[in-house]
């Protein structure tokens, strides 16, 4: 078996650093839209509630934040190995049903698995 050299060790370590960096401040632009988008809504309802004038262009603006917010918060689910699940209808399934689903999940994803089995056997 050929060893890596340890330069080419150095660059994946550097690119990883740098991979790392990116999301650290994507992440931390998503947490500061997130604070805007709050603050933008609750300033929007009290200025509609208690002064019947409401924030111009605050539902589009809500739009695009959520977008990039979103966007931004790929590379950190990413990285931690996460994913996004929504089961608010599912958990109330039965676990045949929800073992069913996960199976569809799974052979949906099927290049996902592929992809993951071709990382764990070493390279020739």
């Amino acid at each position: 078996m050929r060893k890596t050299p340890a330069s080419l060790k150095d660059s994946a370590k550097s690119v990883q650093k740098g991979i790392f960096a990116a999301s650290n401040i994507g992440t931390s632009i998503a947490m500061v839209l997130l604070v805007v988008l709050v603050l933008l809504t609750v300033a929007d309802v009290v200025m509609r509630r208690f002064f019947n004038a409401p924030i111009g262009g605050t539902f589009e603006l809500t739009q695009v934040l959520l977008g990039i917010i979103v966007f931004f918060s790929f590379s950190y689910c990413a990285i931690k190995g996460g994913h996004i699940v929504l089961d608010v209808l599912v958990t109330r399934f039965p676990i045949g049903c929800n073992q069913a689903l996960e199976l569809s999940s799974i052979l949906i994803r099927g290049d996902n698995v592929y992809n993951k089995l071709a990382f764990v056997r070493p390279c020739r």
